[in-house]
């Protein structure tokens, strides 16, 4: 049974973003540093525009955290939140090139990284998470001292790939609240 899974930044403080993945049977907080200077919020844009513009159907993005790294799965309508305590973002010992976000599943990726914490995996309405994530960049795209805040505090606002992003969403006509 598909459930609603909503998108949230809880935080955005001094190198850190922080977020909230809240389904109706569990919430699940992550977070990502800019220490390895990836702008892992800007590839979700990127990963959600794809998928938007049905260019994809299956996706993951990385969050660097300090060690180890979060990664988001969407398969369909499948969500998966993981944890590895391996800094993925980098090569694996086998010499593999892992980018930031791409169209492997969940299962080809974890041939790749070990995976040491599956913290979420539900079939979600796809629209409503993407809304979600829509209403939290939002917040910070339309409001000039949360848009500041963002700059200051994580990297400079991802304003071509949130532009792609809303155009996508205003094409489907999903930033309607009642839609």
């Amino acid at each position: 049974m598909k459930q609603k899974c909503i998108f949230s930044i809880s935080d955005i403080n001094s190198g850190w973003f922080d977020m909230e993945f809240k389904t109706e049977e569990k919430t699940v907080y992550i977070s990502a540093s800019d220490v390895f200077f990836h702008d892992s919020p800007k590839e979700l844009l990127l990963m959600l525009t794809d998928f938007l513009l049905q260019k994809i159907d299956t996706a993951y993005v990385f969050f660097d955290e300090e060690p180890g790294t979060y990664f988001l799965s969407l398969e369909k309508e499948i969500l998966t939140v993981a944890y590895s305590i391996y800094d993925c973002i980098y090569k694996d010992n086998k010499g593999f090139d892992i980018p930031l976000w791409g169209t492997m599943t969940f299962n080809e990726i974890s041939n790749f990284i070990p995976i040491d914490e599956i913290l979420l995996q539900a079939e979600i309405d796809t629209k409503v998470f993407i809304q979600s994530v829509y209403k939290a960049f939002s917040k910070y795209a339309h409001n000039h001292l949360l848009y500041d805040k963002y700059e200051e505090n994580w990297n400079y606002f991802p304003k071509e790939e949130w532009d792609m992003f809303e155009q996508a969403i205003k094409q489907k006509g999903w930033d309607k609240k009642d839609s």
